[in-house]
């Protein structure tokens, strides 16, 4: 176990040394992305002074969904993005050897091995955000619901981080498929704004087959107080179904593959 954390240590290490390298490239790209969170927010903002509500959700509900969002795909970013577009593209050259022959678990290599530092400011901008949004409100959550709310939000990386997993193993299954990591992104997409503006088929969909319910308007629900805190226990548990999935679909997909020197 020691050596393991150790191997851990060292390729998040290795990961954060680009930072160190390439410090101009780091800020811009961090204000880049900062600038574009922004905009969505505003975007909100200017919205509201037209409307009252979205689907019945208020002004300050779909804030929340919105740096929701923000927070929940930053981090998923801080830990997929470049470890797992580097790994999309060494499996579509048939060359993952270097991850199967480290002492330590695939997935997680893939996750430490790439940290994408630049979501850094996104991350603690959606905090500081979300923090100053509530203080506003006028029914202002508890501690509870403040401690449900960390759960779903690691709930829901977990499940973005293993819909990723997913739909990258498809490569081991049909042959090279270029940019399939971009169909995560473009399905959790959908869930920036509340799933409850679709139909009833469709939000039922959407929160389970393919849970972009958990990309923002779950957490903000239970948050709000929009939902009860039972909604918790579904989220922690579509979570942790993805991730087992994920790992299985890995495992299975494995066995498929056979490296370019093959």
């Amino acid at each position: 176990m020691k050596h393991h954390f150790k191997v851990i240590f060292n390729l998040v290490r290795a990961s954060s040394m680009g930072l160190l390298e390439y410090r101009a490239d780091f800020v811009s790209m961090a204000i880049v992305r900062m600038f574009e969170s922004i905009v969505s927010f505003l975007l909100i903002l200017v919205i509201f002074t037209q409307i009252s509500e979205i689907a019945g959700w208020n002004r300050y509900q779909m804030l929340i969904v919105n740096l929701s969002f923000t927070l929940i795909h930053s981090m998923a970013m801080f830990f997929f993005r470049l470890g797992g577009k580097e790994f999309a593209t060494n499996l579509n050259k048939g060359n993952i050897d270097k991850y199967l022959t480290k002492p330590v678990n695939l997935q997680i290599h893939v996750s430490v091995g790439g940290l994408d530092w630049s979501q850094i400011l996104r991350i603690l901008g959606s905090v500081g955000a979300i923090i100053f949004i509530t203080s506003l409100a006028v029914q202002k959550p508890g501690i509870t619901d403040i401690l449900l709310f960390v759960l779903l939000v690691i709930a829901s990386v977990i499940t973005y981080y293993s819909l990723a997993f997913i739909f990258t193993s498809i490569v081991l299954f049909g042959g090279r498929i270029r940019n399939i990591l971009f169909l995560t992104q473009i399905l959790w997409d959908i869930g920036k704004m509340p799933t409850s503006i679709f139909n009833s088929g469709w939000q039922v969909i959407f929160a389970t087959i393919l849970p972009v319910w958990m990309a923002a308007t779950l957490p903000a629900g239970v948050f709000t107080g929009k939902y009860g805190p039972v909604y918790t226990v579904y989220g922690i548990t579509i979570g942790l179904f993805f991730l087992f999935l994920s790992h299985l679909i890995l495992k299975i997909a494995l066995r498929h593959y056979s490296s370019a020197s093959s």
